[in-house]
C-alpha cells in the first residue's frame, strides 16, 4: 500500500509541474496501467529496503523485550546455552523464536498484524512529508525565478502556483489527520506493552530457550571430586559451606555489570 500512494503522489507531482509529461503517459492506458504497477512495486520495495519505521524513535520501545531475556539470562542458575555476549548480541532473534513457538496463535496473528499497522501508518506519514516538502521546494524555485524576471502581485502568484498550493494543503491536512488519529503508534506501544506482560507471565518459557537444565558435568565432576578430597560426605554439605563461609566473610565479589 505505501508503494502505491507513494506511486500516485509522485504521478500528482508530475501532474503538476510538466502536464504535458502526464498527458502522454496518460495517452496510452496500457502503458499507463504497467507503469502504475511496476512503480508501485519498485517504490514498495524501495520503502522496504530503507525502512523508515525501524528508525523511528518510538521502535525503541521494542528494546524492553530484549532487555527482559537479557536480565533472564543473568538470572539462570546453572549459566546460559550461550555465551552472555551471543545472548544480548541475538536477543531480539531468540524472542522471534518464542513468538513463533510459544506465544499462543491468536495473539501472535495479532501482534503481526498491529506491527504491519504501525509500519504502513509511518510509511505513509513519511511520503506525505516527504511529498510536501517537494511540492513547495519546487513552487519555491518557481517564484524565485518568476520574481527575478518580473514583478509579480499576489493573485498572479496564486494563479500560478493555486493549484499546487491547495494540493500541498490538502496533503498536509492528510498529515495531520494522520498525526491526529494515529493507530499506527499506539497499537505499536501496545502490543509491546502486552507481549512484555505475556513474557513475566510466562518467564519460564524464556528460561527453557536459553537456561541450562542443571550444572556442567565438568563442574560437577569437580565439586565432586573436591568435596570428596575435603571429606565431605556429599556436594551439597560441600556447597552449603561455601555459602556459610561467603555470607560470614564476603569473599565473592559482586561482578561487573
Amino acid at each position: 500500500m505505501p508503494g502505491y500512494y507513494a506511486s500516485a503522489l509522485l504521478f500528482v507531482y508530475v501532474w503538476l509541474f510538466a502536464p504535458w509529461l502526464a498527458a502522454k503517459l496518460v495517452s496510452n492506458g496500457t502503458f499507463f496501467g504497467i507503469l502504475s504497477v511496476s512503480g508501485g512495486v519498485f517504490l514498495g520495495l524501495l520503502l522496504y529496503a530503507i525502512d523508515w519505521p525501524a528508525k523511528r524513535a518510538i521502535f525503541k520501545e521494542r528494546d524492553k523485550l530484549r532487555q527482559f531475556i537479557i536480565d533472564r539470562a543473568k538470572k539462570c542458575p546453572y549459566g546460559c546455552k550461550l555465551p552472555m555476549e551471543e545472548i544480548e548480541k541475538n536477543a531480539h532473534p531468540l524472542y522471534w523464536f518464542i513468538l513463533d513457538s510459544d506465544i499462543p496463535t491468536q495473539r501472535r496473528e495479532r501482534i503481526y498484524y498491529f506491527g504491519s499497522v504501525y509500519r504502513v501508518y509511518a510509511d505513509i506519514r513519511g511520503i506525505t512529508v516527504f511529498a510536501i516538502v517537494a511540492i513547495l521546494t519546487t513552487v519555491l524555485a518557481g517564484l524565485l525565478v518568476s520574481c527575478s524576471q518580473r514583478d509579480l502581485v499576489l493573485t498572479e502568484l496564486l494563479s500560478i502556483h493555486g493549484i499546487p498550493l491547495a494540493t500541498t494543503a490538502i496533503l498536509g491536512v492528510v498529515f495531520a489527520v494522520l498525526t491526529w488519529r494515529n493507530k499506527g503508534d499506539r497499537y505499536w506501544i501496545d502490543i509491546i506493552a502486552n507481549q512484555l506482560l505475556w513474557l513475566k507471565l510466562h518467564p519460564e518459557v524464556v528460561d527453557n530457550l536459553i537456561c541450562k537444565k542443571s550444572m556442567d558435568s565438568d563442574l560437577w565432576n569437580w565439586a565432586q571430586d573436591r568435596a570428596k578430597t575435603l571429606g565431605y560426605t556429599s556436594v551439597s554439605e560441600y556447597i552449603l559451606d561455601l555459602i556459610n563461609i561467603d555470607e560470614e566473610q564476603t569473599i565473592l565479589k559482586k561482578k561487573p555489570e
